[in-house]
């Protein structure tokens, strides 16, 4: 079965679903900024890699003081629905050690949420950015470096 453009890219661990890699979006209530970069990720890669091409990639959301069980907020939805990006199936939690630890990359809203996923250890630093951050570094790449995309 092929997974909807954004379905297969949101697989989060209570799913059971495994992945190559993680890419974890942290903001304070994971109901509105953090939702919105989640799922404007994962659009955005089911529109560049195609539906069968994300490869067990997977794109979440968590919240420095998470609500859990909560709703995307409405305004958040609205955005998402002016990109394009599926709000559906949304619910809100709270960030946990194992969020930090499967996640490949940390993508926060804020300096004090990267400090906050920081000071959780296990070796987060290493793969912990703003978003300002992390597209200051994604721009100054090179794309005649990057390999090609295979078929």
């Amino acid at each position: 079965m092929t997974p909807a453009p954004d379905a297969g890219l949101g697989i989060r661990e209570e799913d059971g679903g495994e992945a190559g890699f993680r890419i974890l979006h942290v903001s304070t209530g994971n109901v509105c900024r953090s939702p919105i970069t989640e799922r404007l990720t994962r659009h955005a890669l089911a529109q560049r890699l195609g539906d069968t091409r994300w490869g067990g990639l997977v794109v979440e959301s968590a919240g420095t003081w998470g609500h859990e069980g909560a709703p995307m907020e409405e305004n958040a939805v609205t955005v998402l629905g002016e990109y394009g990006a599926d709000a559906s199936g949304f619910t809100g939690r709270e960030l946990r050690d194992e969020h930090v630890i499967r996640a490949d990359l940390v993508l926060t809203a804020t300096r004090d949420h990267r400090a906050h996923v920081i000071s959780m250890g296990h070796s987060a630093g290493l793969r912990t950015f703003t978003l300002k951050e992390f597209t200051r570094l994604v721009r100054a790449i090179d794309p005649a470096t990057l390999p090609p995309v295979e078929d």
